[in-house]
Formats: C-alpha cells, sequence, structure tokens
C-alpha cells in the first residue's frame, strides 16, 4: 500500500476572481425579488432664494421660456427637447396648463437644456410639498449627454432663479435623489443648499408609502404640507 495513501488530501478551493460577486445565486435572486417587492428611496430636498445677479449666458446660448400662453413653435421646442431625453410624449400641454414653465439653454435651434417650474403643490413620493406666496418648485431637469460637463445645469438654476425672481419668487425648491452625486454637485454650483430629506418604500414599483421627513433647517418645516 501506498504510504501517502493514508494521508488526508488537501481540499483545492478556488479564490474568487478580483470584481467577481461572490454572493451566494440564492441569496442574489431573493434581493432580486425583494427590490421588485419594495424600494427604499431617499430625497434630498434643497432650496435657494432669488439670484439678483443677472444671469450669464453659456457661450453661444440663448435662454428659452415656454409657458401657456406660448407659441406653437416655442412649444415645439419643449416637445422635442423632452423627446431628446426620453420623456413620455403628451407632458408638455397638461403642463403648461396646469401653470408650470419650461425653462431651456437654445443652441443651434435645439433645446440643449431644460428644467421645468410649478409654483402648484408638489409631492416627494408619498410627502406633499406645500405651495406658499413666492415658492417655486423646480423639476425634471435634463442636458443632452453631449453637452454634459459644460456648467449648463448650474447656469441654468441661477437663470431661472434670476428671471423669476425679478417676478417676486423669492425662494426656489427642488428635491434630488441621495445617489444621483452629479446632479447634488451642480444644485451645490447652482446656489442651493440642503434643507430636509425625504424617505419612503415604494412597492410594487407603483404604490409609495411610509414617508418620513428630516428637517435640516430650521425654517423648512413650512415646505411641507400640514398633515
Amino acid at each position: 500500500m501506498n504510504p501517502d495513501s493514508a494521508l488526508p488530501r488537501a481540499t483545492s478551493r478556488q479564490a474568487p476572481v478580483s470584481g467577481q460577486d461572490s454572493t451566494p445565486r440564492a441569496v442574489r435572486i431573493f434581493r432580486g425579488l425583494l427590490r421588485r417587492i419594495a424600494t427604499r428611496t431617499r430625497v434630498m430636498v434643497l432650496w435657494a432664494p432669488r439670484n439678483d445677479l443677472g444671469p450669464a449666458c453659456p457661450d453661444g446660448c440663448a435662454l428659452v421660456r415656454v409657458a401657456g400662453a406660448a407659441s406653437a413653435a416655442d412649444q415645439d421646442l419643449a416637445k422635442e427637447a423632452m423627446r431628446a431625453a426620453g420623456e413620455p410624449n403628451g407632458l408638455v400641454a397638461p403642463r403648461l396648463a396646469h401653470g408650470d414653465e419650461f425653462f431651456g439653454w437654445l443652441l443651434d435651434g435645439r433645446v440643449v437644456s431644460f428644467g421645468w417650474v410649478t409654483r402648484q403643490d408638489r409631492a416627494v413620493g408619498p410627502i406633499l410639498l406645500a405651495k406658499a406666496s413666492g415658492r417655486a418648485f423646480l423639476y425634471n431637469f435634463h442636458t443632452l449627454n453631449c453637452y454634459r460637463g459644460q456648467r449648463l445645469y448650474p447656469a441654468l438654476l441661477l437663470a431661472m432663479r434670476h428671471v423669476l425672481g425679478l417676478e417676486n419668487v423669492t425662494e426656489f425648491v427642488i428635491e434630488v435623489d441621495v445617489r444621483n452625486t452629479a446632479s447634488a454637485r451642480g444644485l451645490e454650483k447652482g446656489g442651493f443648499v440642503l434643507a430636509a430629506q425625504v424617505a419612503f418604500l415604494t412597492l410594487f414599483t407603483r404604490w409609495r408609502c411610509l414617508g418620513s421627513r428630516t428637517v435640516l433647517e430650521r425654517t423648512a418645516s413650512s415646505l411641507f404640507r400640514a398633515v
């Protein structure tokens, strides 16, 4: 008998490849199913006053503003910009009828960066923000990929704060997902500061519930509607 055959054999275990997920497949499947059932979202609510300085237009850009009484050509600019951003069709007309307005940077005949503003109530998940005299909510901003990194987003925020500030808007509110660090940096450059945080659950990708809020600025409590 070979004397070595009585010795225990060493078990060979392959080390996971660097960067490879070593989580068991069953655990990954369970996590995927759990995300389909419930997803937790955390949102930062930021605030800024009006901008008293005149807007500095980026090179070659012109500021475009589309409101409810805008011409068909201007409304088409907004529709085309929304389409280029991958937004669903049919959003522009109802928003304008609601009193919301569209702002954007026009370059070579097309809108390359845009955002919307409303002075009505706004919801962040199940949490309701309150409209107030002199308050405007900014939302749905987008910059075309090939024009990112040119500070168009913060420049647009500053321009909107100036133009609307001349019309007695004194405070501007905007929200952003905590994971969207690029947008958060743009908001900081646009003069916004963190005022509150909101968290909520989305069930089956549809129902939003169990909302909570954390006020970080003493005056930010007035941003929320009383329940």
